[in-house]
């Protein structure tokens, strides 16, 4: 018994280091969902200290007019229900500042399979978001300007079709005439000449 007890000690410890060495923020509630425990970084990302969110539910002093009010639904129910749910949301610092956090959180078990509370792990995703919806702005903005390029395309080409139909006319009308006058050559009238001359021209 002692010896089991030394390794489910020496298994707390390890965990605990994690939880404390991690850069993700760890926020663990009692069964009613108050806060029993916090990280350091959960109190980098939120400003509050651990003293200030002990005792306290998360969503009562992080969550404001911006926060989802299904995803706040969603992971109510799941903690209703003691199930393990996967969020982003607003929330807001202690400052009034809002970030946008991911939160994956798990139900708690003791060893007699009592439960106990919930886990969570929290990331600051606000940079990422932004940059993802940047990169989402740009595509659309390049899909608008690909969009129009084939407008542009398409009229070139329609451009150059209608230009060589009506290049075709009077090109035709040159050669034709040119062909007379060289087939007939002197025997052609000097004033039929003159016509077809001034048709030539005219066409050119």
């Amino acid at each position: 018994d002692i010896h089991d007890r030394k390794l489910r000690e020496n298994e707390y410890q390890k965990m605990s280091y994690i939880a404390e060495q991690t850069s993700s923020a760890v926020v663990i509630t009692d069964k009613v969902g108050r806060i029993s425990y916090v990280n350091d970084s959960f109190e980098k990302m939120t400003g509050f200290s651990e003293s200030e969110a002990i005792g306290k539910i998360p969503g009562k002093f992080l969550q404001g007019v911006e926060s989802n009010i299904d995803i706040i639904k969603y992971m109510s129910l799941s903690i209703s229900n003691r199930n393990s749910f996967d969020a982003n949301i607003i929330n807001y610092n202690k400052s009034g500042n809002k970030y946008l956090v991911n939160i994956k959180a798990e139900p708690l078990y003791d060893s007699e399979n009592n439960f106990i509370g919930f886990f969570s792990i929290q990331n600051d995703i606000t940079t990422q978001h932004d940059q993802e919806t940047q990169i989402h702005i740009l595509n659309q903005k390049i899909k608008y300007q690909f969009q129009k390029l084939e407008e542009v395309n398409n009229s070139l080409e329609e451009f150059a079709y209608i230009a060589s139909h009506d290049l075709k006319a009077p090109i035709r009308n040159i050669s034709g005439l040119l062909e007379i006058i060289r087939r007939k050559g002197e025997d052609l009238e000097q004033a039929k000449r003159e016509q077809y001359y001034d048709i030539i021209i005219s066409s050119a």
